[in-house]
């Protein structure tokens, strides 16, 4: 009677690798996620993302109160009262600036381009912008991130605040186009130790705010929103600079299924009878 040689079978760890491998396979292949999951990492749109438009060549000491693409708030009603009922534009709280020699004689190592944005430390100073980055997409999880430093004439109360929010479209109060509603966001608060401008050419610093979208999300489907302002409640002046303004979703379920199927092809290579 001939006899067969007992089966042999890989190793546990053999057979998770064989099955991450064919998960893999399955992602790239059978489902399609690879290419989706690559175009939803792609940056989003942020018009004027380095804050070159318009020019400030030309303008007092560099600075120019108009900005292209960015919004302003409008203006409060503490600005007409004093010590601010001045001729100074609110307007001006906010704007682009030349960052390279000689307007700026201690540039920043990392700024892109020849131009930085700011605003000042008065509370309800801000930019903002909307409709240019799609709408916030249920499952996807967004990063907004900002090149970021705080001057020395900043007080030490100072706080900038990166943040995501939607229109509130049933609040017209204030804005015919519907409240702004944040919903996540950064605070950075100021000190000279994060910001040292003593150093010679010193970097902006990266700070960031992320956000996941779900289905029972008052912001779900509507257009994405990203805003840097003053929150600190003291009128106090100062300015931040900031540059390089990025928009990042990413898919929150590909490394999830990926997990998935590997663990299912483990389950069917060891068979019934085992947990």
């Amino acid at each position: 009677m001939p006899t067969h040689p007992s089966p042999t079978f890989p190793a546990p760890r053999a057979i998770f690798k064989l099955g991450a491998w064919a998960a893999a396979l399955l992602v790239t292949a059978g489902f399609g996620l690879t290419s989706d999951s690559a175009q939803a990492q792609a940056p989003l749109p942020v018009p004027n993302f380095s804050f070159e438009n318009p020019s400030a060549v030309g303008f007092p000491f560099g600075t120019n109160p108009s900005i292209t693409d960015w919004a302003k708030n409008l203006e409060p009603a503490y600005w007409s009262q004093p010590p601010f009922s001045t001729p100074f534009p609110w307007p001006g709280t906010s704007g682009v600036f030349v960052g390279t020699a000689p307007n700026s004689p201690n540039p920043y190592t990392n700024l892109l381009g020849t131009q930085a944005g700011y605003i000042l430390g008065f509370p309800g100073a801000a930019l903002f912008q909307n409709n240019f980055a799609g709408n916030f997409e249920i499952g996807e999880t967004y990063t907004f991130t900002l090149g970021v430093f705080g001057k020395p004439s900043l007080p030490a109360s100072a706080q900038l605040r990166l943040s995501f929010y939607y229109r509130d479209t049933t609040n017209t109060t204030n804005d015919p186009l519907g409240e702004k509603t944040v919903f996540s966001q950064t605070v950075i608060p100021y000190s000279t130790a994060t910001f040292d401008d003593s150093q010679p050419n010193p970097s902006l610093i990266d700070y960031s705010v992320s956000t996941s979208v779900l289905a029972s999300d008052a912001w779900a489907g509507r257009p994405v929103g990203i805003m840097m302002d003053t929150v600190d409640p003291n009128p106090t002046g100062g300015n931040w600079d900031f540059d390089n303004a990025r928009l990042v979703p990413e898919p929150a379920t590909t490394g999830l299924m990926a997990m998935a199927f590997s663990g299912l092809l483990l389950r069917r290579r060891r068979g019934p009878g085992h947990a």
